[in-house]
Formats: C-alpha cells, structure tokens, sequence
C-alpha cells in the first residue's frame, strides 16, 4: 500500500520536470482510505453492510440486509471497537514508514457510508495522535440516491445528512475533529440539499473546510450495482462549480473539489474553466 504513496510523489516530480512553472510543493498528495466496505465482496462501500463483528450480519442475496443493529447496544460498541482496529491498523501501515508518512499533504476517509464508522476513524486517529506527525485530514460520506445508507433501526429511517455531519465534527468525548468535512461519491443532483443539511449543524462562522466530490453520470443503481450513463445535457461542471460559489457565500472559505465516479480529465479540466 505504501507504494501508492511513492508513485504519486513520482508523478508529482515528473510533472514538474515538464512544467517548469509549477512546484512539487503545489501539488499535494491525499491518502485516500475508504471504508471497511470497500475491502468485502460485494463491496459495501455504498450499502454499509458489513459481517460481524464489524456490523450485524454479513450481505445476502437472499435475506433482507440491515446496517442497524437496532437496540442491541453491546453489538454497535463492538462494532465501532472493531472498526476503530481496522482503521487504526491500516493508517499505522503509513505511519510507521517515516520516509512514506512525509510524502503525505492530506489523510482522506472517504465514501463513509455509516455514522458508527465516523465515530471509529476519530477514535482511531486519535489513538494514532501520540505517535504520529498531525496532517490535515477529512471525513467524506456517500449518499447513494441522495439517502445516507445506514437506518436507526432495522428496515426504519435514514440517518439524515445533518446526523451524519454532527457525528463528523460533534461528539460526548475528546476524540479529534477533522480539518474538514464533506460529500463523495454521490450524485450532484443530490449535493445541494445535503449540504444545507450538513450547515445545520455547523457552529456559527467556524466552520471546517469543505470536500465536494459528487459523481458524474446519471448516479449509481443499488439493484443493479452499476452506473447509469451521463444524459446528453449533463452540465456537471458548470453546476458544481455554481454550487461551489453559492457556498462560499454560505461561509465556506476553505474548498475542495473534484470529481469521483464517473468523472475523468475532461470534466475536471472543465470544472477549472467554470470556476
């Protein structure tokens, strides 16, 4: 895995080899981890449906699938006992290579698709606090069909976008607050709205700096795990980046923005030109 760090920070180099105008210290790396669900097949990156002890039971094709473990208190502790391991480890992997840790600008938890799983990765950063050099680091959540994929109880409601950013950046305990916050692998369509919902909870003027990644063609489908193609009057570029200024007006100073599925150069290039 420490590879992928040391290949970026090649291509960082190169490009500044044919562009002279440009800086290794303009263009920064991001250690993007994604979820437990990202390492299970079916991938549950999306979903949240993970096997114990990680989560109440393992997917099926067969059964009716839950994210929740409802009332049982002592299987949702093990559970975020368990995830905090998993991230905890994984983060170590690049932590304890110094030579790999320094070559890092940002640490990115991303397509998080449950709230118990935020609660784990602060709880595992902070577990990494004493042993590690801070680098500035974010939580982003997926919103599959503009709906966050764990429900309070079995089959009930959706935790709701304001639930999830709550449990990014509040908290009972002194676990850590990332430097930023925000929305990956979701429709664009959707974004808006979710965003509002993340401001409810934001503590006046203090806000974090904002990560914006929403996909690009027409969203993914859960049944068919698969994503619809881009309509012909898709204008994604020129809407996120309006979105992008309407929330700069809203109070976030501090953005990052970019593209996630089904997203390739020619948008981002395009995204450049509107901004």
């Amino acid at each position: 895995m420490r590879n992928a760090v040391h290949i970026a920070d090649k291509a960082r180099h190169q490009f500044c080899k044919e562009h002279h105008d440009v800086s290794p210290k303009d263009i920064r790396i991001a250690l993007s981890l994604g979820p437990f669900g990202s390492i299970l097949a079916p991938m549950q990156d999306f979903g949240g449906i993970y096997p114990p002890p990680y989560g109440p039971r393992a997917y099926s094709d067969s059964d009716e699938n839950t994210t929740s473990f409802g009332d049982d208190i002592e299987g949702k502790n093990n559970s975020i006992d368990a995830l905090t391991r998993f991230h905890e480890d994984r983060l170590r992997v690049f932590t304890s290579d110094k030579e790999t840790w320094d070559k890092v600008d940002f640490v990115a938890f991303e397509t998080v698709p449950l709230v118990r799983e935020v609660e784990a990765i602060r709880q595992a950063m902070d577990n990494c606090k004493e042993s590690i050099r801070p680098k500035p680091w974010w939580i982003t959540a997926t919103f599959p069909g503009g709906k966050y994929p764990e429900t309070r109880q079995p089959g009930g409601n959706h935790f709701t976008a304001s639930e999830v950013a709550n449990a990014m950046i509040h908290g009972d305990d002194n676990t850590p607050v990332p430097n930023g916050i925000g929305i990956n692998c979701t429709g664009l369509k959707f974004v808006p709205e979710l965003l509002q919902d993340f401001e409810q909870v934001m503590d006046g003027d203090k806000k974090p700096f904002l990560v914006l990644h929403p996909n690009g063609g027409g969203g993914f489908d859960l049944s068919t795990q698969a994503f619809q193609e881009r309509e012909e009057s898709d204008r994604w570029a020129e809407d996120l980046a309006s979105l992008v200024n309407e929330a700069k007006g809203r109070g976030w100073n501090k953005i990052i923005v970019g593209g996630c599925c089904k997203t390739g150069p020619g948008d981002i290039k395009a995204l450049g030109e509107a901004m």
